[in-house]
């Protein structure tokens, strides 16, 4: 059984086992990955917990544009149609596939990722160690999947699955880590900031923050964190929380995700369903309070897609 386990904990085992499974009707599999995933039974009727909703949300609240909105370089243009490039990473290319990358024009470091899923990036930092062989096999079976099926999210099904190339950035010119800022938003409400930091050292922790820059105990990590815990204030974070309030208008949920690079804030990407909706580390008590900030009966009308079809 502990055999069975592991192999099934490998990521190309999961995505093979879904693929298998595609003809599973999406309700029936997200009420069975819910059940897999959260250790209870999901309630689609009466939706009240956070996981629940968005779950809801996968079903209900299809918007055909949202395909654009999580392709990484498709929401590029819609970041650009209405604020300009100024909130966005530089990119060096964007690829069909692999063997079209020319190494020798990339600089020392730069940053790998596919366009069309999630956890599907390569942070190179040394490119004279870059395992180029390695790198294409991860790139190509990575290129072949399709994440929907992964999680039933539907704005993930008809991605065209290309390959970006970003620059290399960190928190600063002396560190050689990069700090995460995700802004959870509820019916154009930005309520808390999860904050990833430790990254580098593959250890990373997350803490939620409101914009008081308050302690929320939402998971594991700030359950157990002592009584005086907090982290460095970023410099920028009122105006990182405008923008994400900005962004989210007429979204049902939204997640802002943006990182803060040598005085420069940045939109990293734009996630309808963080983990799938399924989130083990967020406490009981904090999925039933963070399911009570999301109006599911609200209008679906994003603003920042209505600006794009204008432009």
């Amino acid at each position: 059984m502990k055999r069975i386990k592991k192999i099934i904990k490998k990521r190309e085992t999961r995505f093979l086992i879904l693929k298998l499974l595609r003809f599973i009707p999406n309700k029936i599999m997200i009420r069975i990955q819910y059940r897999l995933y959260m250790k209870r039974k999901l309630n689609l009727n009466n939706p009240v917990k956070l996981s629940e909703k968005l779950q809801w949300l996968k079903l209900n609240n299809l918007n055909s544009n949202y395909s654009i909105l999580v392709d990484k370089f498709e929401v590029r243009k819609v970041i650009t149609s209405v604020y300009g490039d100024n909130y966005l990473v530089p990119i060096y290319g964007v690829y069909d596939k692999f063997n079209d990358i020319d190494f020798n024009d990339l600089p020392s470091n730069f940053v790998i990722k596919c366009t069309h899923g999630s956890q599907s990036n390569i942070v190179v930092r040394e490119k004279s160690k870059l395992d180029i062989i390695g790198a294409k096999r991860k790139i190509d079976y990575w290129m072949k999947q399709n994440w929907f099926y992964f999680g039933r999210e539907y704005p993930y099904k008809n991605i065209q699955p290309r390959i970006i190339i970003e620059e290399y950035i960190t928190d600063n010119n002396e560190v050689e880590y990069l700090s995460d800022y995700k802004f959870y938003c509820y019916n154009g409400v930005v309520d808390a900031v999860l904050v990833c930091v430790d990254r580098n050292i593959g250890k990373v922790k997350y803490f939620f923050f409101n914009e008081s820059w308050e302690l929320l105990r939402y998971n594991l990590a700030g359950k157990n964190a002592p009584d005086n815990f907090s982290l460095k204030k970023p410099k920028y974070i009122d105006e990182m929380f405008d923008l994400a309030r900005d962004i989210c208008q007429g979204f049902p949920f939204i997640r802002v995700d943006m990182y803060f690079s040598n005085g420069k804030i940045y939109i990293g990407e734009l996630t309808l369903f963080p983990a799938s909706g399924y989130d083990p580390n967020r406490l009981p008590e904090a999925d039933i309070l963070m399911g009570s900030k999301l109006r599911l009966e609200e209008k679906n009308n994003p603003r920042i897609l209505q600006e794009w079809r204008k432009s």
